[in-house]
Order: C-alpha cells, then sequence, then structure tokens
C-alpha cells in the first residue's frame, strides 16, 4: 500500500486524468469521483481532468453531471479508480487504454492487492471511501469547493447508512463536520438522497412484513412477483437490504432478490462488531467488512443455497464470539 503523497507525485506526472468507480454506482462511489475531480481541478486547473461513468441521478443536477470522454482521452491519461474491489466491476472499462493507474479504495486490503498491481491506498475501517479522499484533500491541503464538499459528504451520508452502520466512528463525524464548514448542505443532500416514493415505502413495508428471523440472522426474499406488484424494477428494489435493519434485534440482515431463474442478488449488512465481507467472499463476491454482496446461481436449489448463507452467516458470528 503507498501513502497519499506518493499517490499525489504519480497526479503530478500526467496531463489528462480519468476518474473512474463501479458499475451501478451509488453514493459513494459519485462522491468519490465528482469529490477527487473537484479538489484536482482546483490544484491543477491546467490539466484535463474527468469524472467517467452514469453517476448518481438524483444529485447530477444539484452537485454535478459526469464528463465525457472520447476515446483518444485514454491516451498517455493517469487512471484513477476509486470504491472498486476489483477490476471486473469497474464502470469504464476504458481506463485500462490508460498509461498508468492508481487506486483509492476501503475494501480490504489483501482483496484490493489481489486484484490489482498498481499504487493503491485502502483503509477497510473506514465506513465510506469519501472518507479516504476527504482525508486525502486534508492532508495534502487541497482547496474544497462547493461541489467538492456537497459530492464528499453524499457519499458519507450513504455508506455510512445515515452514520448508523457499525464502522462509523469519530472520524466519520469529523469529516462530516468538516465538509459541513466549508460547503456541504446536509438538510438539502438528505432530502434528495432519500426521498421515497409511496410504491417504494408499501415495498419496504412489505419486506419487513415477509422477514424471518433465525438466531441472529434477519432474511427476506423476494420473488420478481414481489417487487413488480409494487411497480418495481429489478435495479430498485434489489438495493432495499436496509428495510430489514432492527427486525428482531437481529444484528445481521440479508436481502435475496432474484432477477431471474438463475439469478440471484444477494445484499448483506451488520449493524454490529460482527463481520460480513468474509461470508459474501466465500460465495464469490465481496465488499466491506460490515456491508457486503454477492450472487448466487442454481435455479431449483435456491432454498439449500439460501440456508447454507445463513449457516455460514450464523458460523462466522460465532467465531467473532
Amino acid at each position: 500500500m503507498n501513502t497519499f503523497a506518493e499517490l499525489f507525485f504519480e497526479m503530478e506526472r500526467f496531463p489528462k486524468i480519468a476518474i473512474v468507480g463501479h458499475a451501478y454506482p451509488d453514493g459513494d462511489c459519485y462522491g468519490c469521483q465528482i469529490g477527487l475531480r473537484e479538489l484536482l481541478r482546483a490544484r491543477f486547473p491546467e490539466k484535463d481532468i474527468r469524472a467517467l461513468g452514469s453517476g448518481l441521478p438524483c444529485l447530477l443536477n444539484r452537485i454535478s453531471p459526469m464528463d465525457q470522454a472520447e476515446d483518444g482521452f485514454f491516451e498517455g491519461a493517469l487512471g484513477i479508480l476509486v470504491d472498486v474491489s476489483c477490476l471486473p466491476r469497474v464502470e469504464e472499462s476504458r481506463i485500462f487504454q490508460c498509461a498508468s493507474w492508481i487506486k483509492f479504495d476501503h475494501h480490504e486490503p489483501d482483496e484490493v492487492a489481489e486484484h490489482f498491481d498498481g499504487k493503491y491506498y485502502s483503509d477497510a475501517k473506514r465506513v465510506s471511501c469519501c472518507e479516504i479522499i476527504t482525508e486525502f484533500g486534508r492532508s495534502l491541503s487541497l482547496p474544497f469547493n462547493r461541489k467538492a464538499c456537497e459530492a464528499l459528504y453524499s457519499g458519507i451520508l450513504t455508506d455510512s447508512g445515515r452514520f448508523y452502520y457499525y464502522g462509523t466512528n469519530h472520524k466519520t463525524f469529523e469529516d462530516a463536520s468538516f465538509l459541513i464548514r466549508h460547503g456541504a448542505n446536509p438538510k438539502v443532500l438528505m432530502d434528495l438522497l432519500f426521498h421515497e416514493e409511496p410504491n417504494e415505502a408499501a415495498f419496504k413495508k412489505w419486506m419487513r412484513a415477509h422477514a424471518k428471523v433465525e438466531g441472529q440472522v434477519c432474511s427476506c426474499w423476494a420473488d420478481i412477483s414481489d417487487y413488480e406488484s409494487f411497480g418495481l424494477s429489478y435495479e430498485n428494489a434489489s438495493t432495499f437490504v436496509n428495510a430489514l435493519a432492527g427486525i428482531g434485534h437481529a444484528p445481521i440482515y440479508i436481502f435475496f432478490c432474484v432477477r431471474d431463474f438463475d439469478y440471484v442478488r444477494v445484499e448483506i449488512r451488520s449493524n454490529s462488531r460482527y463481520p460480513v465481507q468474509p461470508t459474501a467472499k466465500f460465495f464469490g463476491g465481496g465488499g466491506h467488512r460490515y456491508a457486503a454482496g454477492m450472487e448466487l446461481r442454481g435455479g431449483e436449489n435456491w432454498p439449500k443455497k439460501v440456508k447454507s448463507v445463513i449457516q455460514r452467516l450464523q458460523e462466522s458470528r460465532s467465531d467473532v464470539e
């Protein structure tokens, strides 16, 4: 792993910089991309620095749209990956046409090193990657404008579950406070990020009613017909794992969302000291210590697969104790 100074030295060397994140970007991914772009543009006005990808629709108008790039842009450029656990998850694959790459992440360092051989900084104890970008900027005395502050605050707010998730600590609040003092508007961002349509609220109520608690694990299974009956798509419904938080005082909660006969998306969260990333990794997924995900395939074997995932979570919890 490298220092902030070593990564900054790489940024100084290149006239063009492409900043990319993971597929299906969330608030933390978008916040890192726009936040880092704004910090670097303020420090290097002569450089061509672009944040590439689809972004987060609810913030594109308030903070900033994403940039575009022609194929020739990547030649001789530095590629910066943010909040990407492994290279297959990169949204903008043309970044691999760059001359060199560096990475900021908050996944487990061994997981990062396993999938990336460039210079990188990762701290799995941080609840969001935006905290790392904030501290990168602060440590190098980079100028923070409103766009940078609001983008980075949004990432901290979403990846910490509104400062609820296990792993949120005094450093999280210190970074959030710094960003508010320098221009982030927490009320506006909260409204934009957590606005909920009536059908979304109704489906989350359905999830809580159909959740099952086994030991210390709360789980819910949703078929295609379940979420489509509320007018929701798979892309929308599969993100609602947090609706299960607090049910039966279970410290671990897991949501199985069916996309088709052979594919189920699994999202796992922990609001205690019990890590869930090892379970996700065991089944071919990954993520953070207390927030992880994976894919299951297997058609008619779903009940057996679900049971094995829950059993693995129970066993990993026992290992901690």
